[in-house]
C-alpha cells in the first residue's frame, strides 16, 4: 500500500501535536510546518480535515491554535490514514484499485483483500503515542519509508 504525501503529512501533523509539551497550548499551524519542515498551505489543509474528523480541536483568540481531542494512546494510525486516505482506502485493491472490485474481482483479489485485513488490523492497534511518544515505527525522513 504506497501512502499519499498527504498521509505522510497528516501523520507528522499529528506527531507533533502529540509531542507537544503541554498539551493544554494549542499548537499553531505556522509552527508544525516550520518544526517539521512541510509546506505552510498544506499543513492548513490537513489540519482543517484532521479538525473535522473530531482528532483535533481548533481554537481562536489569543491562544490560536490546533490541539488533539484526546490523548495519543486513544489516536490510531488507521484512525488518521481514514482522514487523510478516506474511508475506504483499506477496501480498495493494492494491485489494481481503479479495475477491481468486489463484483468483478482481479485474479489476485484473495490475496489482496487477507493483506488489507492483516494491515487494516496492525494499523488499527498502532496508536500515535507508539510513533510519536515511545519511538516505535518507522523513519520520518523520507515518506517512502512509511
Amino acid at each position: 500500500m504506497k501512502l499519499s504525501q498527504e498521509s505522510f503529512y497528516g501523520i507528522q501533523v499529528m506527531v507533533a501535536l502529540a509531542q507537544q509539551g503541554d498539551p493544554d497550548r494549542p499548537v499553531a499551524a505556522d509552527e508544525i510546518a516550520r518544526s517539521r519542515g512541510l509546506p505552510q498551505n498544506f499543513v492548513a489543509k490537513i489540519l482543517q480535515k484532521l479538525t473535522r474528523s473530531g482528532l483535533v480541536v481548533s481554537s481562536r483568540g489569543r491562544q490560536r491554535g490546533y490541539a488533539l481531542t484526546t490523548s495519543p494512546d486513544r489516536v490510531t494510525v488507521r484512525q488518521i490514514l481514514e482522514v487523510t486516505e478516506g474511508s475506504d482506502r483499506f477496501r480498495r485493491c493494492y494491485f489494481w484499485p481503479r479495475r477491481c472490485s468486489e463484483e468483478s474481482p482481479c485474479l489476485l483479489h484473495g490475496v489482496g483483500a487477507a493483506t488489507r485485513a492483516e494491515l487494516e488490523s496492525r494499523l488499527g492497534t498502532l496508536t500515535l503515542a507508539d510513533i510519536a511518544l515511545k519511538g516505535r515505527g518507522c523513519a520520518w525522513t523520507d515518506p517512502t519509508t512509511l
